[in-house]
Formats: C-alpha cells, sequence, structure tokens
C-alpha cells in the first residue's frame, strides 16, 4: 500500500513538471512574438505595426 502512494506521489510530481514546463514554454513565445512587434513597430513599418497591435488586442 505504502510502495504505491509513493509512486502515486511521484507522477502527481513529473505532471506537475510536466505542467510547469508547457507554461514556461508559452510564456517565452508570447514574449518572443511581443518583442518582434515591438522590434517591428520600432522599424517604423507603420503597417506591420498597425497589424501587430490588431493581433495582439483581441
Amino acid at each position: 500500500m505504502h510502495a504505491t502512494t509513493v509512486k502515486n506521489k511521484i507522477t502527481q510530481r513529473d505532471n506537475y513538471k510536466e505542467i510547469m514546463s508547457v507554461i514556461v514554454v508559452v510564456l517565452l513565445l508570447t514574449l518572443t512574438l511581443i518583442a518582434m512587434f515591438s522590434a517591428i513597430d520600432q522599424l517604423g513599418i507603420s503597417e506591420m505595426g498597425r497589424i501587430a497591435r490588431d493581433l495582439t488586442h483581441f
């Protein structure tokens, strides 16, 4: 009985790690997109900047 409890705890910890890594990846991708849109905006391509703003404000 004790062994299964430990195994379940380990499984839960693994799931937690997976969820955390997914969250980290999503955050990094979001930050990258925001950085790209900011860079495009700074370059003065107004049309691209407008599209970027429309995409980020849905």
